[in-house]
């Protein structure tokens, strides 16, 4: 999705400080038949997860403050991370680190890559520290600190090359637990405009079995409607927020609780059976007060379970919470939400509250843990903003995915696949729940919350006891929105390059490869800024720009585009821009196109890895993407704030299925790949059945439909603010758009104009037909959001609307 700075940084907010369970399942058995040998240690890279759970606490002010994550972006060399330390001095906190006896640290240190190194004669140097934090053993109770130093190193930035680590290798001297690492680097007479960086931080250990059971959510329970008392000076409320306000949160779906600082609430959980907390939290209030510092706890029978510092006024900052209850038991639990000021003394004169959001009690039941053999793997390859036309397989006049074509040679390919939305988070959630975005809920500013009554895939998957894993690149997708709901394991990389994708699910089956699994690898290639590794440039750009790969060349190639068709009266396009500027959109493809090409290549490496360890034909592998991309085709550059075909048509191969080979002309969505996978994986919703699936199986021909819909109020706005809502409904003769507030569709006759340059004011029978049928699909979708899980039934007139459209027989 586009890399908005705004949405990044929100994306990049939510997911600081974050305390999940541990992401290292214990695991069982034997590799069965010809796979290879289970090894005896197991890699995982830390750097990947800094996004679910890392905090920069910058001694220089006073509280504590909280760094972004977008301060701490990673850069891709090979297939290993770097990632720059806090230019303000500081640490780099990663809390709940889990070990094992004999697990030993292995990191890097030096310059970043792409910096600038020392001038000559120039003195001075780094300290690089490791630190291990433990609670302390006979101190525990009272937050006691036990530190180990584990790397106190300076080096001098003389002896430094931008890009080439000084790798060191660091035994744990402890026998297991978990623990927080602490990274600090400070300047000791080293120049400002130097860039100090660690270089791929792993955990190396000992390898242990998978247990047999996977633990699985069976029910949700709103936790205000539970016995509840406000306790201490602030005041509480129950509060459903609107559209509108400037907080990030579910609309009016509730239920919220609106806490003003300092407060206390309390409540009583049943907990006969095993369930945790979940929840996020937003800070609210009218002015910002940027020296507050809010602590917030959640305490179960009295003992502190969370903890978490906001420092300032973010009111986009929500930071989701998953709390254990601890075991089941006659009595119930008390659950205490509280916050108060980190500094009481110097508290704002104006109030301010948290609203603790959506706060659920989840049960929980383990099921047994599928092995390998007992059905097929499925693997969903998502490569992020690749349009179907820029492939070799769909007729692109150059070789950008050769390796892709030759494996769909042997697979079905879907040539007309269509997105929900032109961007990624609703795109993505429909994928993941087979419902459109006024279901799920989660499709802009107002709506940014998974829907916890709509089931996953994921987490369908985990319920039938398959192992779940997410191999992330685009940060808009994380916990915060409830996107990634289900997944056992997340390996968090923003922003890398495909080979640490690749690199990171093949670390995860060095523990599971005898696990029957389900896995999404989500690539950022080829997202902007098209910073394709130099290897891949020589076939798509000449000599000259080589050694300016990255972001600074698409930026150097796309600012004169973006201002001049700023500039451009609505409704311009390509051919008006001029012959400059489309000199510089020739080079962004050039650019995107070797993306692709990279892509590509490590994407048969990651097929080979599947049929080295024996996997290929039990598995089930999906590729496709979540979006396109426009190059001024339509006046902008990017995707989200249009809906024509080259931000919403996508490639569709499957691998594996079962199907006969070949390529399949109808009209289809990514809507329909849930109870595709769902079917052809013979997994069942059970106890997380959720609204009815709209989609159809893509491998049943006699299943049809006259519509396709799509969605996107990303990125435009129009007077007052207001995000400017497109809507789309594509039928096999063309795509009819309309926009909210505005009369009349615009209908688009593909057969005669592909490139959609000639819409005109649909009239008579056909828009009436067209307009019904968007209205019916929007009440259709709104009617399914309210669906409660276990009642069984549908309100008539969303069973009416979704009969009229064909999703009911």
């Amino acid at each position: 999705m586009a890399a908005h700075s705004g949405a990044l940084a929100r994306s990049a907010l939510a997911s600081i400080a974050v305390l999940l369970w541990a992401l290292v399942s214990p695991a069982c058995g034997d590799a069965g038949g010809d796979a290879p040998p289970r090894p005896e240690t197991t890699s995982r890279s830390l750097l990947s997860r800094f996004d679910r759970a890392v905090s920069v606490r910058t001694s220089s002010a006073p509280g504590t403050q909280i760094s972004s994550l977008s301060r701490l972006q990673p850069w891709c060399a090979d297939d290993r991370l770097w990632f720059a330390a806090p230019r303000a001095g500081g640490a780099i906190r990663l809390p709940d680190v889990p070990f094992r006896e004999g697990a030993v640290i292995e990191l890097g240190v030096g310059l970043l890559p792409g910096s600038d190194p020392a001038p000559e004669g120039v003195s001075g140097g780094f300290r690089f520290r490791l630190l291990l934090d433990r609670a302390a053993a006979d101190d525990a109770a009272a937050g006691g600190v036990e530190r180990t130093v584990l790397l106190d190193r300076l080096l001098a930035v003389q002896g430094l090359v931008p890009g080439v680590p000084v790798i060191e290798r660091l035994p744990l001297p402890v026998s297991g637990g978990s623990a927080d690492l602490v990274l600090r680097v400070t300047r000791e007479g080293a120049s400002p405009d130097l860039a100090p960086a660690w270089f791929d931080l792993r955990l190396v250990q000992p390898a242990v079995p998978v247990t047999g059971q996977v633990l699985c959510v069976v029910r949700r329970d709103a936790l205000l409607d539970m016995r509840h008392r406000a306790v201490g000076p602030g005041d509480s409320e129950r509060v459903s927020m609107q559209p509108g306000s400037h907080t990030m949160h579910p609309s009016s779906d509730g239920p919220l609780l609106r806490q003003v600082v300092p407060g206390r609430d309390v409540f009583l959980v049943d907990r006969t059976q095993r369930a945790r907390l979940s929840l996020r939290v937003i800070e609210s209030a009218e002015q910002a007060q940027p020296q507050s510092a809010v602590r917030i706890r959640v305490l179960v029978d009295g003992v502190e379970a969370s903890s978490i510092v906001q420092s300032g006024y973010s009111p986009m900052l929500s930071a989701p919470l998953l709390v254990s209850l601890g075991p089941p038991g006659p009595k119930p639990v008390r659950v205490e939400l509280v916050t108060s000021w980190v500094d009481p003394e110097h508290a704002p004169t104006e109030p301010l509250s948290v609203v603790w959001v959506r706060p659920r009690v989840e049960r929980l039941e383990p099921r047994p843990r599928q092995r390998a053999g007992q059905g097929p793997n499925v693997l969903l390859v998502v490569v992020d903003t690749l349009r179907a036309d820029h492939l070799d397989l769909y007729g692109y006049g150059r070789q950008t995915a050769p390796n892709l074509s030759a494996r769909a040679a042997a697979g079905v390919v879907f040539e007309r696949a269509m997105s929900a939305s032109s961007w990624t988070v609703p795109s993505m959630a429909t994928l993941f729940t087979g419902q459109y975005a006024y279901t799920h809920g989660l499709y802009d500013r107002f709506h940014w919350m998974l829907d916890p009554d709509v089931p996953t895939l994921a987490e369908i998957f985990r319920e039938a006891g398959m192992s779940t894993l997410c191999v992330m690149a685009n940060p808009l997708l994380d916990w915060s929105n409830g996107s990634l709901r289900g997944f056992e394991q997340v390996e968090s990389v923003p922003l890398a390059h495909a080979a640490q994708v690749n690199r990171s699910f093949t670390d995860w089956l060095d523990e599971h490869d005898d696990q029957r699994f389900f896995a999404l690898l989500h690539y950022y290639d080829p997202h902007d800024p098209y910073a394709a590794p130099g290897d891949a440039l020589p076939r798509y750009l000449p000599p000259e720009w080589h050694d300016r790969a990255g972001p600074k060349l698409y930026e150097l190639f796309k600012q004169p585009v973006f201002r001049s068709l700023r500039d451009l009266p609505e409704g311009s396009g390509l051919s008006d821009l001029s012959e400059q500027d489309q000199t510089h959109v020739k080079q962004l493809i050039d650019l995107y196109d070797a993306e692709i090409a990279s892509w590509d290549r490590h994407f048969e490496q990651l097929m080979s890895q599947l049929e080295a360890r024996g996997l290929a034909h039990d598995t089930l592998v999906v590729i496709t993407s979540d979006h396109g991309e426009s190059f001024a085709e339509h006046g902008m550059l990017g995707h989200g704030r249009t809906l024509h075909d080259e931000l919403l048509r996508v490639p569709l191969v499957l691998l594996n299925s079962g199907a006969a080979a070949g390529r399949r002309d109808q009209m289809v969505g990514l809507i329909d790949l849930a109870p595709t996978l769902l079917r052809l994986a013979d997994v069942a919703p059970g106890a997380l059945a959720g609204p009815p699936l709209v989609g159809i199986d893509l491998l049943q021909p006699e299943r049809s439909r006259d519509f396709l819909f799509a969605q996107t109020s990303h990125g435009e706005r129009v007077m007052g603010g207001d995000m400017l809502e497109m809507q789309a409904v594509i039928t096999a003769e063309g795509k009819a758009v309309r926009v909210a507030g505005v009369d009349g569709l615009t209908l688009f006759e593909l057969a005669g104009d592909p490139g959609e340059q000639l819409g005109q004011a649909a009239a008579g029978p056909l828009a009436e037909r067209l307009h019904r049928a968007l209205d019916d699909w929007e009440s259709a979708s709104r009617g399914l959001s309210g669906w409660q899980a276990g009642t069984g039934a549908l309100d008539p007139d969303v069973e009416a609307a979704m009969r009229a459209l064909g999703y009911l027989k």
